[in-house]
């Protein structure tokens, strides 16, 4: 199942624009967790992956990575202290941290009729203000599926 990631959207609404007009820079965001409510396997990931490379690619916004990207970074960080030269090690407490996180939910609703199952799936996100935790914009998604299902079983 392929689901649309709609960050093209997310970005165009105003709340980037009162976010530069107020701070004088782009908005940092994190992509948080987008649970799966559903009883069937969604590669989360793979939307995730969507929306992180639309909004990089807008050029409107900064993206910081995940908490279990950043494990990793800080691992190789921690290895740096250790064995790479003074000149090319990077340095503690240097990393940006995110203005918004986005969070979300993928539910589905599923229904048949005379031997034809069609699936419903809403992906709802948010945006919200680390500081504050106002939710500064919401938005959906609506899939539909049609599962057709053969009378007789091989």
């Amino acid at each position: 199942m392929v689901l649309p990631s709609g960050a093209e959207i997310v970005i165009a609404t105003p709340w980037v624009d009162d976010f530069m007009m107020e701070q004088g820079s782009k908005p940092t965001v994190i992509i948080g967790t987008l649970r799966n409510k559903t009883p069937e396997h969604i590669a989360v990931k793979t939307l995730v992956a969507d929306l992180e490379r639309s909004f990089i690619n807008s050029s409107r916004v900064t993206v910081v990575a995940s908490a279990e990207e950043r494990d990793e970074i800080r691992g190789e960080r921690d290895d740096q202290q250790r064995f790479a030269s003074e000149e090319s090690m990077k340095q503690w407490g240097k990393e940006l941290g995110a203005d918004y996180m986005l969070i979300g939910e993928i539910n589905a609703q599923f229904d048949s009729e005379k031997g034809k199952e069609v699936k419903y799936y809403q992906v709802d996100c948010y945006l919200v203000d680390l500081e504050t935790n106002v939710k500064v914009w919401t938005g959906f998604t609506k899939i539909k599926k049609f599962v057709g299902r053969s009378k007789y079983k091989p």
